[in-house]
């Protein structure tokens, strides 16, 4: 195998990953290793030049943990690799008039906090996309949790928050604009601790990705002024950056350590996207 070339994206976490024969990377288990120990260390590992299928896709995303099945099979995939992986795909055919759920996240998270276990790795393989075809955007909750007072820790120790699904989700509505629910109902759903550790043991913090959800011990009011002071201090001391992936990169991230969000698909773009998460 031709040796990888590994270039750092960010100043601290981020890295681009070329060369070799990256769709046979299972064949060479010392790669498989730098890849896994960048994703440990830097957080985000993104392979450029890829072109791959749907079921080698899986069988890369096996490399790294078990893929978790996909909650909606597309019909566009054949089985076993339509039941692993979420399409995202738009035509010049099939352009909708408004944005779906599909085509947006706005609000940071990590994914499938709301489900129970937490992924431990999210990938994204940009099959097809016309350039400016929408943004992801990471910061490391390490580095975040890191630069905490030593008071703000010692309060968040052995604190759970309530993970709870929107009917909207974290998609298309801007933060904010969402119809709220109760606070009841604002109760249904994965209780995780506010600090967590990563695959190395790295302390991480861990927040649900709506701020008005409820803090076990917590009132609405006090719930509310921990998680936005958390959220805040996440997004200006996580380090944040923002990459657009174009045709053939898999965008790999700690799902851990690393929350997210991602800009819109613009109605008008074409893009053929798939989506796995492993354990």
């Amino acid at each position: 195998m031709r040796a990888l070339e590994v270039t750092p994206i960010g100043a601290t976490f981020g890295t681009r990953v070329r060369g070799g024969q990256l769709q046979e990377l299972g064949a060479f288990p010392e790669e498989v290793q730098t890849i896994h120990q960048l994703l440990l260390g830097r957080g985000v590992v993104v392979l450029s030049g890829v072109n791959i299928n749907a079921e080698q896709f899986v069988d890369l995303g096996q490399l790294f943990g078990a893929v978790r099945p996909t909650r909606i099979q597309d019909k566009s995939l054949s089985p076993p690799a339509s039941e692993y992986v979420f399409v995202g795909q738009r035509t010049s055919d099939n352009i909708p008039t408004q944005l779906t759920r599909a085509d947006v996240a706005h609000i940071w998270h990590v994914d499938y906090s709301t489900a129970g276990p937490i992924p431990r790795l999210a990938a994204q393989y940009t099959v097809n996309v016309n350039e400016g075809g929408g943004r992801l955007s990471f910061t490391d909750m390490r580095k975040a949790y890191a630069s905490l007072r030593l008071e703000t820790r010692e309060k968040l120790r052995g604190v759970g928050a309530v993970h709870y699904e929107h009917p909207k989700g974290v998609d298309v509505e801007q933060p904010g604009q969402e119809i709220a629910l109760s606070w009841q109902e604002r109760h249904k759903g994965a209780i995780h601790p506010l600090v967590m550790n990563d695959a190395s043991g790295t302390p991480m913090l861990c927040l649900p990705a709506r701020p008005d959800s409820p803090v076990q011990g917590m009132d609405e009011k006090q719930s509310a002024a921990l998680l936005q002071h958390l959220w805040s201090h996440a997004l200006s001391q996580g380090e944040p950056w923002e990459i657009e992936p174009q045709t053939g990169d898999i965008v790999i991230w700690n799902n851990h350590a690393i929350a997210h969000k991602r800009s819109e698909w613009p109605l008008k773009k074409e893009r053929l996207v798939w989506f796995i998460t492993t354990h």
